[in-house]
């Protein structure tokens, strides 16, 4: 009986042990996956930065060109030169302001 009770226990310890290293060895894997879904979110995070900043960018870009450009053809208006060369590619109410700036020039 005490035989097989030291067999009992030896299978116990060694299902012990091995269980101790079952579930280092999935907390190891856990940290590993962890550190990869960081790196990721981070590389994902910074690429939506940069293409935030780089639209922002084109998106001013192209509001204040159409405005600077109808802001040098004022200025020659006031100058006395009128010329009817004034297409700006621009948004509707840019377009809609040159038009007004080319009547009053006109009339």
């Amino acid at each position: 009986m005490e035989k097989a009770s030291d067999g009992i226990l030896e299978e116990l310890k060694k299902l012990e042990a091995y269980t101790r290293r079952d579930i280092h060895k999935r907390m190891k894997m856990l940290g590993e996956s962890s550190a990869s879904s960081r790196k990721l979110a981070i590389s994902i995070s910074a690429i939506a930065i940069v293409s935030l900043i780089v639209a922002s960018f084109l998106i001013t870009r192209s509001i204040t060109r159409p405005l600077t450009i109808l802001m040098e053809k004022t200025k020659e208006i006031s100058k006395g030169v009128f010329n009817d060369n004034l297409n700006i590619p621009s948004p509707p109410e840019i377009s809609e302001l040159t038009g007004l700036l080319m009547r009053c020039a006109a009339g």
